[in-house]
């Protein structure tokens, strides 16, 4: 996890995602008045994950940002 966001690694250590990035509580997405980010969080400090699912603590945001995660295959190594 980094301080912006929550980092996604493959087997080697290298960055292949990156979930959410800087906001304030105020960013609460499309319909609010601060749409952006996606997915905000402030100081993200511990995550979990199931199946489907990532589960953020925001530390100073003060929050848990639940986000949904889905998989997409965009190429094939042979």
């Amino acid at each position: 996890m980094g301080r912006l966001g929550v980092f996604v690694l493959d087997g080697n250590g290298n960055q292949v995602a990156r979930i959410g990035s800087y906001g304030s509580r105020d960013c609460r997405g499309s319909g609010s008045d601060y749409p952006l980010p996606p997915i905000p969080v402030g100081n993200p400090r511990t995550c979990v994950v199931t199946d489907d699912t990532l589960w953020i603590q925001d530390y100073n945001n003060q929050r848990v940002v639940r986000c949904k995660l889905g998989y997409e295959v965009t190429g094939t190594v042979k």
